[in-house]
């Protein structure tokens, strides 16, 4: 029993120690920035060039979805909540802007 508490509470200090510095930090600088807004931009074109055609709605969506991860990656490494184009029926949230 007393080494189920001690496994017990090393897994959670373990989790603590993994999560806590690092929880919604995104920090890239140089080429891996590039390549971040870069791959943010690819899935844009992405999704205009298959709103613009012949394609299943899902499909669509999922590249919307696409974009909007890497839009959201590119923001928190940018740290500026208001960077990069919104789809369209989007709306910008009142917490954007630069910090």
């Amino acid at each position: 029993m007393r080494l189920l508490a001690m496994a017990v509470i090393l897994a959670f200090v373990m989790a603590l120690a993994m999560c806590l510095p690092g929880c919604g930090n995104v920090n890239v600088s140089g080429d891996a920035a590039t390549a971040l807004e870069r791959s943010t931009a690819d899935s844009l074109i992405y999704y205009n060039k298959l709103k613009d055609a012949n394609v299943p709605t899902w499909a669509v969506e999922y590249a919307g979805e696409n974009y909007k991860q890497w839009r959201w990656f590119a923001r928190a490494n940018k740290r500026d909540l208001a960077w990069g184009p919104l789809l369209p029926g989007e709306t910008q949230s009142a917490e954007t802007g630069s910090k």
